[in-house]
C-alpha cells in the first residue's frame, strides 16, 4: 500500500511535466490558411496565427482613393484552392512589407512582385454574410499583428504561380 502512495504522485508529476513540456515546445503553432479555409466556422471570431505568403499592393494614379491592401495567401497541396485573407494591419506594420506599386490602368507597370513569407496573428472573420467576394479575399484577420517576416522574394509575373505553388502547404 505504501508503494502506491509513492507511485501515484510520481505518475501525476511526470504527467504534468509532460503536458507542460508540450506547451513549451509547441507554443501556439501557426494554422495554415488551407486548414482555416476547410473549416472557417471553427475559427470564426478566434485569435489565430497563420504562416502565409503576404503581399502589399499600392495603386497610384487612380481617379478615386484606393487604400493599400495587404493580403495573405497560400496554395493548398491537397486541392487547387488558393485561400486568401485581408490583413488589417496598422500603418506602421504595413510598412514592414515591401510594396507592389501598380500604376492605374497600366498592365505593364509591375513586372516584379514582392512576396513575403510571414507569421501573422489576428482575429479571424470568415465574412459569411452571403456576399460573393470576387475581387477581394473572402476572409479577414482583424487587428492583425505581423509577428515575423521570414523572407521577402522578388518574383517575376510569369514565374509567380510556379513560385507560390513551390511554397504551398
Amino acid at each position: 500500500m505504501k508503494k502506491w502512495l509513492l507511485y501515484c504522485p510520481a505518475f501525476l508529476l511526470c504527467f504534468v511535466l509532460g503536458v507542460a513540456a508540450h506547451f513549451v515546445w509547441h507554443p501556439n503553432d501557426p494554422v495554415s490558411l488551407c486548414e482555416i479555409s476547410a473549416h472557417p466556422q471553427r475559427y470564426a471570431g478566434k485569435l489565430v496565427r497563420i504562416r502565409a505568403l503576404v503581399s502589399r499592393d499600392v495603386t497610384v494614379g487612380s481617379p478615386f482613393r484606393l487604400d493599400p491592401m495587404v493580403a495573405a495567401f497560400t496554395a493548398c497541396n491537397a486541392t487547387e484552392e488558393w485561400p486568401a485573407t485581408i490583413l488589417d494591419l496598422d500603418e506602421e506594420q504595413s510598412t514592414l512589407i515591401q510594396p507592389n506599386t501598380h500604376v492605374w490602368q497600366d498592365r505593364e507597370s509591375n513586372e516584379i512582385s514582392y512576396v513575403s513569407d510571414a507569421v501573422v496573428a489576428g482575429s479571424f472573420d470568415p465574412h459569411d454574410d452571403g456576399i460573393t467576394r470576387c475581387l477581394t479575399p473572402r476572409y479577414e484577420l482583424r487587428n492583425a499583428k505581423l509577428e515575423h517576416v521570414i523572407s521577402t522574394t522578388a518574383v517575376s509575373a510569369e514565374k509567380t504561380v510556379a513560385w507560390v505553388k513551390s511554397k504551398s502547404q
